[in-house]
C-alpha cells in the first residue's frame, strides 16, 4: 500500500484548511459528475479490497473476514450509491 509519515498539528490544520478551500468547488460541481467521481474512488477502494484487509488484519488481529467484509468493505460499499 505505502507508508503514511507521522502527522502535526500544522499538516493537520493544513488539511483543514484544503478542505474548507475545496468545498465550494465540490458544491458546485455537478451531482452526476460527482457521483462518477465517487464511482471512480469505489472501484479503486474495491481493487486493494483484499490487500487492505490482510494489513488490517495483521495490524489489528480481526479475522481476514471481518475485514474483507467490514473494515476494508464498508469504504467501497459507502462510496457506491
Amino acid at each position: 500500500m505505502g507508508a503514511v509519515p507521522a502527522g502535526s498539528a500544522a499538516d493537520v490544520d493544513a488539511a483543514v484548511k484544503a478542505a474548507r478551500s475545496a468545498l465550494p468547488g465540490w458544491a458546485a460541481t455537478a451531482p452526476t459528475r460527482r457521483a462518477e467521481l465517487l464511482a471512480a474512488l469505489s472501484d479503486e477502494l474495491a481493487a486493494c479490497q483484499d490487500q487492505m484487509a490482510s494489513l488490517i488484519t495483521a495490524e489489528v488481529g480481526t479475522t481476514i473476514g471481518f475485514s474483507r467484509r467490514v473494515q476494508a468493505g464498508l469504504p467501497v460499499t459507502m462510496t457506491r450509491f
